[in-house]
């Protein structure tokens, strides 16, 4: 009669600890679900935007890689010849989002990643203070077909800022 008691008691305690676990569980698997709001709120980005500046064409490209990253890549040719281009990678983790970037032939091809520090309706600054120059990389959208970016820091002492200009090229779609 002992065991009996004490299998029943045993048993009574492991069903009441698996449905404290249980209730648990739905809890804990929204905890697990992450919000990509804030890559979210950049997603006018995503697209094709091109400049024809005389015999310079320049194109950034923008594709959403999956919920957390965008994918991007920029270059620039001057007569056919293609004398910039970059990789670029827009990416959330946990609250923070980084742009990373891939500028062939600087920094020894290096990422360097700079952090979003502010973000406005259709704008976003991004800053990397240890970085030669640019420091900072900005992003707008004046409107929905156009981009103004542009790169800026010090540079010996001497602040520059380099403008870029896109139109969207509506017949490229990748939302």
């Amino acid at each position: 009669m002992k065991l009996f008691a004490m299998v029943l008691c045993t048993s009574i305690l492991l069903v009441s600890c698996n449905s404290k676990t249980a209730e648990k569980m739905p809890s804990e698997e929204k905890s697990l679900v992450e919000s990509y709001e804030k890559l979210e709120e950049l997603s006018w980005l995503i697209g094709e935007w091109t400049n024809t500046d005389g015999n310079e064409f320049s194109k950034e490209t923008w594709t959403r890689k999956n919920d957390s990253t965008f994918s991007g890549f920029s270059y620039t040719q001057v007569e056919n010849d293609t004398v910039f281009a970059e990789e670029l990678l827009l990416s959330q983790k946990a609250e923070e989002v980084y742009l990373t970037v891939v500028a062939y032939g600087q920094n020894s091809d290096t990422p360097i990643t700079f952090t979003r520090v502010s973000t406005e309706e259709n704008a976003a600054t991004f800053e990397n203070k240890l970085h030669d120059f640019p420091q900072r990389i900005v992003y707008t959208q004046p409107t929905s077909d156009s981009i103004h970016a542009w790169v800026e820091g010090d540079v010996n002492g001497a602040f520059q800022k380099i403008d870029f200009y896109f139109k969207k090229n509506e017949r490229f779609s990748l939302q």
